[in-house]
Order: structure tokens, then sequence, then C-alpha cells
């Protein structure tokens, strides 16, 4: 084939080498994504210390150097699948509570909605459940939400407590122990639960025992219950509007 052949075969892509890489970003893609989906898997099915890279790539089917185009190691992968799966759930908690502006609302539809995520989504539960003490952490850019809400509810003495990190604390550890244990439960089996771990953080946050029952209840009712179109439902919660004003003045600071 003469030089002059081979330019009327080779297309005209008007960048030199395009038609060499123009598939390359498609599978650099398909090969991040199969690494993610199988260190998700290998993370849902053991503890993140019992697996490695070399498992990864086996399952997902990529060679082992190509593991390090993307990860530096393998708590990357593992960072990067948790920030991926509690990113989707904070963005289901920023939906639920787009028409409420009240901290201790806001904080009970959030715990409702990780309730929802363990009883719906065990294996992605299982996930969280096994890193949540990096979730610990007044820095973490996850807690952004909560400790808006935290400081607003303190602001306005809707909350009471000692301090910021201890209400986080109180939050985040209520929330990982729900996580852990509605992972084997049904919806219906788990709402009674859920209300009253809801309810009990609340109080813990300072809120008058009759509004932190109420809201807690509220939570449940439109995130956690089954049944809500058309199903039936098991009795037993409550439900009202929010009732939040209510506080303990006892416990506020002086």
């Amino acid at each position: 084939m003469t030089d002059q052949t081979r330019k009327r075969a080779a297309p005209d892509t008007g960048t030199p080498g395009a038609s060499l890489d123009a598939g390359q970003p498609r599978r650099r893609t398909r090969t991040r994504e199969a690494l993610l989906s199988a260190g998700r898997g290998l993370m849902a099915a053991r503890s993140r210390d019992g697996f490695t890279i070399d498992d990864i790539v086996q399952k997902a089917g990529v060679a082992k150097g190509s593991f390090y185009n993307h990860f530096a190691d393998k708590q990357a992968l593992v960072d990067e699948v948790c920030k991926a799966i509690r990113a989707k759930e904070e963005g289901q908690i920023a939906a639920v509570n787009a028409a409420s502006a009240e901290p201790a609302v806001r904080i009970a539809r959030a715990m409702a909605v990780y309730a929802r995520f363990a009883l719906t989504v065990p294996d992605e539960a299982r996930i969280l459940t096994d890193v949540w003490v990096d979730a610990l952490s007044l820095d973490s850019p996850m807690n952004t939400g909560l400790l808006h809400d935290i400081t607003d509810g303190l602001r306005t003495g809707q909350l009471v407590t000692p301090s910021v990190e201890a209400a986080l604390l109180t939050v985040v550890g209520q929330t990982a122990v729900l996580l852990s244990r509605l992972q084997t439960m049904t919806p219906r089996e788990a709402a009674s639960l859920v209300q009253q771990c809801i309810a009990l953080t609340l109080l813990g946050l300072g809120l008058e025992h009759r509004a932190a029952h109420l809201t807690s209840a509220q939570a449940v009712e439109e995130i956690v219950r089954p049944g809500r179109n058309g199903g039936a439902e098991p009795p037993g919660l409550e439900t009202a509007p929010p009732a939040v004003s209510g506080r303990r003045n006892s416990h506020r600071p002086r």
C-alpha cells in the first residue's frame, strides 16, 4: 500500500491519533466502574480488611496494573465506594428535608432515611456499618448538613446539648446502631424500633417528650413505614404534624 493509499484509507479525524484513542475514555470508565463494583461486592460480603487488590481485579476481570491507573491503593477504592454510597443517601436526605426548616424535624427525617436505606439496601448498609467510625469527625464533609441542623437548633434553643460534638456523636452513633440492627429486619418489623430510636435521640438532644415522639412518628410514617401506597399498615404509631417547639429548659446550659 502506497503512502497515498494509506492517507485515503485513514479517516480524517482532525486530530492526529484521534481514531486510535477515541475509545480510551470509555474503556477507562468501564474499567473504573468494574473495579468499584467488584470492591463494593467484596466489601458487602466481607469486611474491608477481608480482601486484597488481587481479589478486586480478579472479580472485576481486569489486569492488576489497571487498578493503579485508577486508585493509589485499596483504601482509596474503599473510600470512593463509601463516599458514593453516603453521597447518594445524603442526596435523599436533602430531598426529604427540602420543605422543612425545623432542625429537630430534619434530624429525625435524616435518621429515617438511613433506616430505610438499611432496610432496602442491606448490602450497602453493611459496607457503611463497617467503616462508620470515619463519620464520627466534626470535619467530615458528609456531616456538613447535620452540623448545620445541630448548630441551628442550639442557636434557636430548640435543642439543648452540652456541645456540638456531643450532639453529633449522639445522632451518628444511634444511626450507626440502626444501620447494623435493621439489615436483617423487614420495614414492617422495624417501624416501631426506628421510631423509638429516633425519639430517644431527639430526647437526648433536649427536645420535649411529646415533641420528640410526634416528630419521630411523623418521620417514620412518611419515610420508613410500608404500605403508604395502599398496603396494610400495622397499628401503633401516632401520626401528627411535627411539633417541635417544646424543649426541656431545665437542661439549658448557663
